[in-house]
């Protein structure tokens, strides 16, 4: 069997829908290994944790479209963590795009005084083609989640505990449902589990975008953040789809890191994005970066943003702090 990490290369490559900031149309290609279902809501859930829905079509709303990444074109990131030399120098395929090149080799770096290294962390993935999460353990399923998702990327959650106690055999997992920080609860014997060396913080009020591999910070670089009168929300996310634009020259660079949060202020980033999700990205606006300036994404160096997509996996621990 393949690792993971190939697997998951080879699960899903893809560009952008036509009449998105000038985005081409290609097909999204899904594994074998994937059914192309869609999260659907089993019953009314309790407030604490949403009822997934398929959101219908949104006409497109004037404002902040150019902020958000577009929700379509997901390509999968590495999901089993690899050590950084070795996936900082591999080369990534794209269909339908040059190779992603052979970034800079990221390193461990000195850490300065306001650097804190975060916790821990893992992912899960389903061991089949939906998963049911519960609002606690040992409950009735309130939603059921596809693999692939709707974005067309596979189905990976982040870890926030494992149960003890009369909870043994159950994972509470962050979920990409409104309001930000919902999570739920699967059965361990449903997903597996892949421990993550790498984790993201932001800090809001230094502009600053920390990227730790194990106890090493390997990176410390500058980002735009929300506007005061559209924040980046604050909280724990993760990484859920990695869009390759195909355009290193537009308005988002050419990689998105899409985030399972949403904005606290829009409810629509237009048509392609209807729930306001927001990511990591490069960008076109060079000058903005260092400054707060967003409608609520993390505008990042078009060269650092490329370094991320060839090593951060889905399901990646964000931290998003002031």
């Amino acid at each position: 069997m393949r690792p993971r990490r190939d697997r998951l290369r080879a699960a899903l490559t893809g560009v952008a829908l036509a009449g998105v900031l000038g985005l081409s149309t290609a097909t999204a290609l899904v594994a074998r290994e994937h059914h192309a279902t869609r999260t659907v809501a089993l019953a009314p859930a309790p407030a604490a944790l949403p009822a997934s829905v398929v959101l219908p079509d949104l006409p497109d709303l004037p404002g902040p479209g150019e902020d958000s990444p577009p929700v379509p074109a997901p390509t999968t990131a590495p999901a089993a963590p690899a050590p950084p030399t070795a996936a900082m120098t591999a080369a990534r395929q794209v269909a339908g795009t040059e190779s992603a090149g052979t970034p800079p080799v990221l390193a461990p770096i000195g850490q300065p005084g306001y650097a804190k290294e975060p916790p821990a962390a893992s992912s899960v993935a389903p061991v089949r083609s939906t998963l049911a999460v519960s609002a606690t353990p040992g409950g009735r399923p309130v939603v059921r989640l596809s693999d692939p998702t709707d974005k067309g990327a596979p189905l990976h959650l982040l870890v926030l505990d494992h149960g003890t106690g009369p909870a043994t055999g159950w994972d509470r997992v962050a979920l990409e449902q409104r309001p930000n920080g919902t999570y739920g609860w699967v059965r361990a014997a449903d997903v597996t589990e892949t421990a993550d060396p790498w984790r993201v913080t932001v800090l809001q009020g230094r502009h600053r975008v920390l990227v730790w591999y194990a106890h090493s910070l390997m990176a410390d670089q500058p980002a735009a953040v929300g506007a005061s009168a559209t924040p980046t929300p604050y909280g724990v996310t993760y990484v859920d789809v990695l869009v390759d634009t195909g355009n290193p020259a537009g308005a988002y660079g050419r990689w998105i890191l899409g985030l399972a949060a949403h904005s606290d202020v829009y409810q629509t980033f237009g048509a392609q994005n209807g729930d306001a999700l927001i990511g990591l990205h490069g960008t076109d606006e060079t000058d903005s970066v260092g400054h707060s300036v967003s409608h609520g994404c993390i505008r990042l160096p078009n060269a650092f943003a490329a370094e991320l997509a060839h090593v951060i996996p889905l399901g990646t621990r964000v931290s998003i702090e002031p």
